[in-house]
């Protein structure tokens, strides 16, 4: 039968053709011929799963057009050494394998009674280091020459397993090879051409089945024990390290980034780059590991051109080095060291701000809610009299009077009454200026020694004595002062009297001696607190001898 479509589907039925002997013929059961199966599956997911006890699990879903035309799918798995292939016939468009670290095709199609679809190919690779199967140091491989190798293994292994199977191939190549063997001892002999300066990868896998070291079956089976990879003969690289740039360009450093030297042009294993740096001829080297490939060079002058190479190295040797390239520092930037000084004296100059704010604010609420006393002590009324009236009056008191009272005679006692008034210091008003208490004469102020003569009508006795004034002390009070201030005019008239008085002449119209002015009384505490000061017995002395009283 032909000129049929095959994606229809037919229905054939057979009969005999009539004839003398056979003259009755039927038609037989109908044949249906589905549509032939021409799609290819297509592979909706295909992961694989990091191994666990040397074994990894490999997850695949597929579908396919018209699938109502398939009678199943057909799953082939084949070891890239060619030693096995396997075929797994299943229903449903996935399947779950579990296989060991070799490199595997995998093939999935579909097919019906009369056709089979074109297979969908995956590769699986083969582990790409030993933290994939957790092998690490299980196995490793030793050269004598380009003609063989030889392996060794824990052997701890051999207790768990008697076959094994190495399997070797370059790591860039797409061809493997295998050798199955039964061995009781921890290495292996093996011998097989071997390139120089290629890198190759060795698998060691176990096998369950004791009789025979033959691989039966794929799926479930064999798993990976250890892996390594070995040159055969090393060199030195034979190309540089590409695409050398200097991303980042300071005032005293550069930093340089390169790309790696393709693993194929290593012809060893690769242990570091070395990078040059050269200024006006002088230079030095660095080296950094081998997965290293950004370096920052520092200490460097500013404004200044360098030359820079790179190569690459392995255990046979440094490769072939770099092309020049050269690179600029930039200028100091004075702004960063001005930002630097801005910022150190601004930690200095705002912490003393702060702390002089905070001093003024204490001190206002210090003399909010804690005021002063003043102290009369300091009193400026108290230091000008002071001033004004110790000259003329203390030091005739002091000394001329007191040495008057030395001569006397001392067997008797002789109390003194002196009414004399001693002159206050006029206060001028208007145009007419006060005289400093410096330069008053004697005129103006006359010692007490010539005006305090002791007269018979003077002498009186205890009884009669009148009342001591009270004790006064050296506080005195601001509104005595204003008191003494606020009499200018009656001040002033008084004095021409005062001074034309005799001590001699008595007063009968004095009225209680207690009664005395505020200004006398303001004097005569300031005068005597004076001459206590200057005299320290003074007080003693006079209480003994003599009573004087200013009125």
């Amino acid at each position: 039968m032909g000129n049929l479509t095959s994606s229809v589907s037919y229905v054939v039925q057979v009969k005999c053709v009539t004839s003398r002997q056979c003259w009755q013929c039927p038609w037989s059961d109908a044949l249906t011929v589905p549509p032939e199966l021409t799609s290819t599956p297509v592979i909706e997911v295909f992961d694989v799963i990091p191994p666990r006890n040397g074994k990894r699990l490999i997850i695949a879903r597929w579908k396919i057009a018209n699938n109502e035309s398939v009678a199943g799918y057909r799953v082939t798995v084949a070891k890239v050494s060619g030693e096995l292939t396997e075929t797994l016939i299943t229903s449903q468009p996935a399947v779950w394998l579990s296989l060991s670290g070799s490199a595997y095709h995998i093939n999935i199609s579909a097919f019906n009674s009369a056709s089979t679809s074109p297979p969908a190919q995956r590769r699986v690779p083969m582990v790409q280091n030993t933290n994939e199967i957790d092998v690490e140091g299980n196995l490793s491989v030793t050269f004598k020459d380009n003609s063989s190798f030889h392996i060794s293994w824990n052997s701890s292994l051999n207790r768990a397993y008697s076959c094994f199977s190495v399997e070797w191939g370059m790591k860039e190549g797409q061809e493997l090879f295998f050798d199955p063997f039964h061995q009781k001892n921890s290495k292996k002999t093996v011998k097989a051409p071997l390139e120089p300066y290629k890198r190759y990868v060795f698998l060691l896998n176990a096998r369950p089945d004791k009789d025979t070291c033959d691989l039966k079956r794929i799926n479930n089976s064999e798993s990976t024990i250890g892996r390594a990879e070995a040159y055969a003969k090393q060199g030195t690289p034979t190309s540089a390290p590409g695409n050398i740039t200097c991303p980042e360009v300071s005032s005293t450093s550069l930093v340089i980034a390169w790309s790696a030297v393709p693993e194929a042009e290593t012809r060893g294993f690769l242990q570091g780059y070395i990078i040059y740096q050269k200024e006006n001829g002088k230079g030095q080297n660095l080296s950094v590991g081998a997965d290293v490939n950004r370096v920052t060079l520092s200490n460097l002058k500013s404004q200044t051109v360098y030359e820079v190479q790179l190569s690459a190295f392995t255990a046979a040797g440094e490769g072939v080095r770099s092309d020049s390239f050269y690179f600029e520092t930039k200028g100091r930037d004075y702004s960063i060291i001005g930002g630097a000084v801005g910022g150190i004296v601004g930690g200095i100059v705002i912490p003393l701000l702060v702390a002089r704010l905070c001093s003024r604010l204490f001190q206002r609420a210090k003399k909010l809610f804690w005021p002063s006393i003043p102290n009369p002590g300091n009193s400026n009324a108290i230091q000008k009299i002071d001033g004004d009236f110790e000259p003329e009056v203390l030091e005739p008191l002091s000394r001329e009077r007191l040495a008057q009272i030395e001569e006397s005679h001392t067997s008797s006692l002789l109390i003194i009454e002196g009414a004399a008034e001693i002159s206050r210091p006029s206060i001028q008003y208007g145009e007419e200026e006060a005289s400093p208490a410096g330069h008053k004469t004697e005129e103006d102020c006359p010692s007490l020694g010539e005006e305090m003569e002791p007269t018979p009508d003077a002498m009186e006795t205890s009884e009669n004595r009148p009342a001591l004034p009270p004790v006064v002390s050296d506080y005195t009070t601001m509104e005595l002062f204003q008191q003494t201030m606020s009499q200018p005019a009656s001040t002033a008239q008084a004095e021409p009297q005062s001074n034309g008085m005799r001590a001699d002449q008595p007063k009968t119209d004095q009225t209680d001696p207690l009664l005395v002015k505020p200004e006398q009384d303001y004097i005569r505490q300031a005068l005597c607190h004076t001459l206590f000061q200057s005299h320290p017995n003074a007080a003693d002395e006079l209480n003994d001898m003599v009573h004087f009283s200013v009125y």
